[in-house]
Protein backbone atom coordinates (compact mmCIF):
# COMPACT_ATOMS: atom_id res chain seq x y z
CA UNK A 1 0.00 0.00 0.00
CA UNK A 2 1.26 3.37 -0.71
CA UNK A 3 1.10 5.87 2.02
CA UNK A 4 -1.17 9.04 2.46
CA UNK A 5 -0.77 11.75 -0.35
CA UNK A 6 -2.56 15.11 -0.05
CA UNK A 7 -4.75 16.00 -2.72
CA UNK A 8 -4.66 20.24 -3.98
CA UNK A 9 -7.26 22.17 -1.83
CA UNK A 10 -10.01 23.07 -2.76
CA UNK A 11 -12.27 26.49 -2.35
CA UNK A 12 -16.35 26.36 -2.69
CA UNK A 13 -16.59 29.27 -4.40
CA UNK A 14 -13.96 28.57 -7.00
CA UNK A 15 -11.12 30.45 -6.28
CA UNK A 16 -7.87 28.05 -5.69
CA UNK A 17 -4.04 27.37 -5.49
CA UNK A 18 -2.77 24.11 -6.34
CA UNK A 19 0.09 23.29 -3.78
CA UNK A 20 3.66 21.17 -5.33
CA UNK A 21 2.55 17.74 -5.77
CA UNK A 22 3.62 14.62 -3.80
CA UNK A 23 6.75 13.15 -5.31
CA UNK A 24 6.51 9.61 -6.22
CA UNK A 25 8.95 6.90 -6.09
CA UNK A 26 10.71 5.36 -9.05
CA UNK A 27 8.26 2.36 -10.20
CA UNK A 28 5.28 3.86 -8.61
CA UNK A 29 2.26 5.71 -9.87
CA UNK A 30 -0.84 7.50 -7.86
CA UNK A 31 -4.26 6.89 -8.71
CA UNK A 32 -5.46 9.15 -11.58
CA UNK A 33 -9.29 10.57 -11.55
CA UNK A 34 -11.04 10.89 -15.49
CA UNK A 35 -9.31 10.97 -18.29
CA UNK A 36 -6.11 11.44 -18.52
CA UNK A 37 -3.99 9.69 -21.27
CA UNK A 38 -0.22 9.53 -22.02
CA UNK A 39 2.12 12.57 -21.07
CA UNK A 40 4.56 12.83 -18.34
CA UNK A 41 3.73 11.73 -14.77
CA UNK A 42 3.30 15.54 -14.11
CA UNK A 43 1.04 16.21 -16.63
CA UNK A 44 -1.12 13.49 -15.92
CA UNK A 45 -1.55 14.75 -12.03
CA UNK A 46 -2.40 18.37 -13.00
CA UNK A 47 -5.05 16.42 -15.34
CA UNK A 48 -6.62 14.16 -12.85
CA UNK A 49 -6.48 17.49 -10.06
CA UNK A 50 -8.34 19.72 -12.59
CA UNK A 51 -10.91 16.79 -13.01
CA UNK A 52 -11.14 16.26 -9.36
CA UNK A 53 -11.78 19.95 -8.77
CA UNK A 54 -14.18 20.14 -11.76
CA UNK A 55 -16.22 17.36 -10.11
CA UNK A 56 -16.24 18.70 -6.53
CA UNK A 57 -17.24 22.15 -8.02
CA UNK A 58 -20.26 21.13 -10.01
CA UNK A 59 -21.34 18.62 -7.00
CA UNK A 60 -20.62 20.54 -3.95
CA UNK A 61 -23.40 21.97 -2.06
CA UNK A 62 -22.85 24.56 0.93
CA UNK A 63 -24.64 22.67 4.08
CA UNK A 64 -27.78 25.12 5.05
CA UNK A 65 -26.61 24.63 9.20
CA UNK A 66 -23.36 26.34 7.98
CA UNK A 67 -24.60 28.82 5.92
CA UNK A 68 -26.74 30.12 8.53
CA UNK A 69 -24.15 30.08 11.13
CA UNK A 70 -21.70 31.88 8.90
CA UNK A 71 -19.27 28.33 9.34
CA UNK A 72 -15.81 29.06 7.13
CA UNK A 73 -13.22 26.63 7.33
CA UNK A 74 -11.39 23.57 5.83
CA UNK A 75 -12.64 20.16 5.84
CA UNK A 76 -10.24 17.31 5.54
CA UNK A 77 -11.44 14.26 4.20
CA UNK A 78 -9.17 10.66 4.19
CA UNK A 79 -9.94 7.32 2.08
CA UNK A 80 -8.78 4.99 -0.13
CA UNK A 81 -8.28 3.87 -3.88
CA UNK A 82 -8.40 0.31 -3.86
CA UNK A 83 -6.88 -1.80 -6.79
CA UNK A 84 -10.07 -1.46 -8.88
CA UNK A 85 -10.41 2.21 -8.32
CA UNK A 86 -13.17 2.69 -5.75
CA UNK A 87 -13.44 5.14 -3.49
CA UNK A 88 -13.20 3.22 -0.17
CA UNK A 89 -12.80 3.42 3.89
CA UNK A 90 -14.14 7.59 3.33
CA UNK A 91 -13.47 9.62 7.11
CA UNK A 92 -13.82 12.74 7.87
CA UNK A 93 -10.38 13.92 9.85
CA UNK A 94 -11.07 17.29 10.59
CA UNK A 95 -14.57 18.55 10.68
CA UNK A 96 -15.66 22.28 10.90
CA UNK A 97 -19.30 21.50 11.64
CA UNK A 98 -22.66 22.52 10.46
CA UNK A 99 -22.66 19.65 8.13
CA UNK A 100 -19.72 20.15 6.36
CA UNK A 101 -17.62 17.24 7.06
CA UNK A 102 -21.38 15.10 6.29
CA UNK A 103 -21.23 16.85 2.59
CA UNK A 104 -17.54 15.92 1.78
CA UNK A 105 -18.67 12.37 2.50
CA UNK A 106 -21.77 12.85 0.20
CA UNK A 107 -19.36 13.88 -2.40
CA UNK A 108 -17.22 10.82 -2.21
CA UNK A 109 -20.02 8.55 -2.15
CA UNK A 110 -20.95 9.62 -5.12
CA UNK A 111 -17.81 10.18 -7.24
CA UNK A 112 -17.08 7.82 -10.22
CA UNK A 113 -14.14 4.89 -9.90
CA UNK A 114 -10.48 6.11 -10.25
CA UNK A 115 -7.65 4.53 -11.83
CA UNK A 116 -5.69 2.46 -9.49
CA UNK A 117 -2.22 3.26 -7.81
CA UNK A 118 0.71 1.54 -9.64
CA UNK A 119 3.32 -0.51 -7.67
CA UNK A 120 5.79 -2.49 -9.17
CA UNK A 121 3.65 -2.70 -12.02
CA UNK A 122 0.71 -4.11 -10.09
CA UNK A 123 -2.73 -2.29 -8.84
CA UNK A 124 -2.53 -1.38 -5.27
CA UNK A 125 -4.64 0.38 -2.74
CA UNK A 126 -3.58 4.22 -2.26
CA UNK A 127 -4.44 6.41 0.95
CA UNK A 128 -5.38 10.28 0.24
CA UNK A 129 -6.17 12.99 2.35
CA UNK A 130 -8.49 15.47 0.21
CA UNK A 131 -8.63 19.50 2.22
CA UNK A 132 -12.07 21.07 0.92
CA UNK A 133 -12.15 24.77 1.92
CA UNK A 134 -16.01 25.65 2.41
CA UNK A 135 -15.93 29.62 1.85
CA UNK A 136 -18.55 31.84 2.36
CA UNK A 137 -17.32 34.37 -0.14
CA UNK A 138 -18.54 37.72 1.90
CA UNK A 139 -15.47 39.56 1.00
CA UNK A 140 -16.28 39.02 -2.70
CA UNK A 141 -18.80 38.16 -5.25
CA UNK A 142 -19.79 34.64 -6.48
CA UNK A 143 -18.26 33.72 -9.81
CA UNK A 144 -21.23 32.90 -11.09
CA UNK A 145 -22.69 36.91 -10.48
CA UNK A 146 -19.11 38.70 -12.08
CA UNK A 147 -19.13 35.92 -15.25
CA UNK A 148 -21.68 33.65 -17.17
CA UNK A 149 -21.87 31.15 -19.58
CA UNK A 150 -23.04 31.61 -23.39
CA UNK A 151 -24.39 28.90 -25.00
CA UNK A 152 -26.82 28.90 -27.48
CA UNK A 153 -30.76 30.22 -27.21
CA UNK A 154 -30.69 27.90 -23.42
CA UNK A 155 -28.02 30.47 -21.35
CA UNK A 156 -31.03 32.26 -19.26
CA UNK A 157 -33.36 29.22 -18.85
CA UNK A 158 -33.48 26.97 -15.68
CA UNK A 159 -34.81 23.96 -16.97
CA UNK A 160 -34.83 22.29 -20.57
CA UNK A 161 -35.90 18.89 -22.39
CA UNK A 162 -33.41 16.45 -23.95
CA UNK A 163 -34.50 17.38 -27.64
CA UNK A 164 -33.76 21.11 -26.79
CA UNK A 165 -30.10 20.81 -25.10
CA UNK A 166 -29.10 18.12 -27.98
CA UNK A 167 -30.35 20.71 -30.55
CA UNK A 168 -27.84 23.27 -29.03
CA UNK A 169 -25.10 21.25 -29.20
CA UNK A 170 -24.48 22.77 -32.57
CA UNK A 171 -23.36 25.89 -30.06
CA UNK A 172 -20.14 26.85 -29.09
CA UNK A 173 -20.13 27.62 -25.11
CA UNK A 174 -18.71 31.09 -24.06
CA UNK A 175 -17.66 32.55 -20.72
CA UNK A 176 -18.60 36.28 -20.39
CA UNK A 177 -17.58 38.39 -17.78
CA UNK A 178 -19.08 41.47 -16.38
CA UNK A 179 -18.77 43.99 -19.33
CA UNK A 180 -19.64 41.20 -21.78
CA UNK A 181 -16.55 40.15 -22.62
CA UNK A 182 -15.29 36.34 -23.91
CA UNK A 183 -12.91 35.18 -21.37
CA UNK A 184 -10.44 32.06 -22.80
CA UNK A 185 -11.40 29.07 -21.00
CA UNK A 186 -9.13 26.33 -19.53
CA UNK A 187 -11.30 23.48 -19.52
CA UNK A 188 -15.10 22.86 -20.20
CA UNK A 189 -17.24 20.25 -18.38
CA UNK A 190 -20.36 18.61 -18.85
CA UNK A 191 -22.03 16.54 -16.13
CA UNK A 192 -25.08 14.59 -15.37
CA UNK A 193 -26.60 14.66 -11.56
CA UNK A 194 -29.39 12.21 -10.69
CA UNK A 195 -29.49 11.35 -6.97
CA UNK A 196 -26.08 9.90 -6.23
CA UNK A 197 -24.87 9.15 -9.99
CA UNK A 198 -22.82 11.04 -11.66
CA UNK A 199 -21.61 11.52 -14.99
CA UNK A 200 -19.29 13.71 -16.85
CA UNK A 201 -17.06 14.31 -20.07
CA UNK A 202 -14.78 17.57 -20.45
CA UNK A 203 -12.88 19.12 -22.66
CA UNK A 204 -10.47 22.27 -23.30
CA UNK A 205 -13.47 24.53 -24.45
CA UNK A 206 -14.52 22.75 -27.57
CA UNK A 207 -17.52 20.22 -27.47
CA UNK A 208 -16.26 16.96 -28.21
CA UNK A 209 -17.53 13.69 -29.32
CA UNK A 210 -17.57 12.35 -25.83
CA UNK A 211 -19.04 15.55 -24.54
CA UNK A 212 -21.90 14.89 -26.94
CA UNK A 213 -22.63 11.44 -26.28
CA UNK A 214 -22.77 12.63 -22.34
CA UNK A 215 -25.88 14.62 -23.68
CA UNK A 216 -27.51 12.22 -25.89
CA UNK A 217 -27.85 10.44 -22.09
CA UNK A 218 -29.81 12.74 -20.81
CA UNK A 219 -32.98 12.01 -19.67
CA UNK A 220 -36.14 13.91 -17.71
CA UNK A 221 -35.42 15.00 -13.67
CA UNK A 222 -31.89 15.10 -13.93
CA UNK A 223 -29.44 17.67 -13.35
CA UNK A 224 -27.09 18.48 -16.53
CA UNK A 225 -24.52 21.15 -15.24
CA UNK A 226 -22.09 23.11 -17.41
CA UNK A 227 -18.69 24.53 -15.93
CA UNK A 228 -16.62 26.34 -17.02
CA UNK A 229 -12.47 27.26 -15.97
CA UNK A 230 -10.59 30.51 -16.89
CA UNK A 231 -8.01 32.09 -14.67
CA UNK A 232 -8.33 35.38 -13.25
CA UNK A 233 -5.30 37.26 -11.82
CA UNK A 234 -3.52 34.00 -12.26
CA UNK A 235 -6.60 32.05 -10.12
CA UNK A 236 -8.95 29.55 -11.27
CA UNK A 237 -12.47 30.37 -11.57
CA UNK A 238 -15.45 28.09 -11.92
CA UNK A 239 -18.25 29.41 -13.77
CA UNK A 240 -21.23 27.03 -13.71
CA UNK A 241 -24.86 26.64 -15.21
CA UNK A 242 -27.23 24.05 -14.07
CA UNK A 243 -30.66 23.29 -15.97
CA UNK A 244 -33.20 20.64 -14.33
CA UNK A 245 -34.44 18.67 -17.21
CA UNK A 246 -37.96 18.25 -17.78
CA UNK A 247 -40.42 16.17 -19.86
CA UNK A 248 -40.56 16.88 -23.89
Amino acid sequence: MIKYFFLPALFFFGLINLPLQAQIAEGESMPVYGDCKGGKKSEVTNCSNQNLINFISANLEYPPAASMEQIEGTVVLGFTINENGAVTEAEVIRDIGGGCGAEGLRLLEMMPNWKPGIKDGLPVKVNLKLPISFNLGNERPEPDQAYRILWGTISNRSTITPAELNANLIAQVFVLDESGNKIPMNELLFSITKKRRYQDASSTGAITADMKALVQKVKQKQIFTAVATVQVDGRFVFVEKEWEVVKE
